[in-house]
């Protein structure tokens, strides 16, 4: 969608409807940027969830088979690193086509830069200012995902733990990266459709 940060970029004389936004850009311009945003999320999601399952093996406790409260926590907010500095050139590729900045200073341009596509971003924006450009606020990305993310999986973490406590994996994971998980998913599988050949067995017998 239309972000507002823009207005961080261009002064905006008062508040902004969805009509003035569509009047502006149009209503294809209201998605501007959604193939960069799917591509971005896609991609961080691939990195963030495997990290995050490994971390949580890796703070898990051998002996006991469980993760701290701390361990959790950790995983959360660590896994982000990778996954956010790897996925940075498609967000500044992503936030530039949703609001393409007015270049000024050393590259001389003094005007607001179109961007057609995704590629058409990338190389317009490696060559007026470098490769450098497309790791603009990688650090602050991390700075501001590490603790949403931390506190996002801990409280969902928490609360399968509490409210499915027959069917949650010890260690929780959330993708199978080894047999013991792999055989969990099996069991509860066949567990699954056991309790229902069981159920329409007993509905049989009622109906007899």
């Amino acid at each position: 969608m239309y972000p507002l940060i823009k207005g961080e970029i261009a002064p905006i004389p008062k508040p902004q409807t969805v009509r003035q936004i569509v009047k502006e850009v149009g209503l294809t311009g209201i998605f501007r940027g959604f193939g960069a945003c799917m591509l971005r999320d896609t991609i961080f999601s691939a990195i963030y969830f495997p990290t995050y399952a490994m971390l949580k093996l890796l703070f898990t406790d051998p002996h006991t088979d469980t993760i701290s409260p701390q361990g959790l926590l950790l995983a959360g907010g660590l896994s982000v690193v990778p996954a956010a500095l790897m996925t940075t050139p498609l967000d500044v590729i992503k936030t530039r086509l949703q609001a393409p900045p007015i270049v000024t200073g050393r590259w001389r341009l003094n005007r607001e830069i179109k961007y057609r596509s995704i590629a058409d971003c990338f190389f317009k924006t490696t060559r007026n200012e470098g490769y450098r450009a497309l790791w603009k606020g990688a650090g602050a990305r991390v700075m501001l995902w590490g603790p949403q993310f931390a506190i996002s999986l801990f409280t969902y973490e928490v609360l399968q733990r509490r409210l499915f406590p027959d069917i949650v994996p010890i260690p929780l994971t959330h993708v199978p990266i080894n047999s013991r998980d792999f055989m969990g998913m099996r069991t509860e599988r066949l567990q699954n459709r056991f309790s229902r050949v069981e159920g329409e067995l007993r509905s049989l017998q009622i109906e007899k």
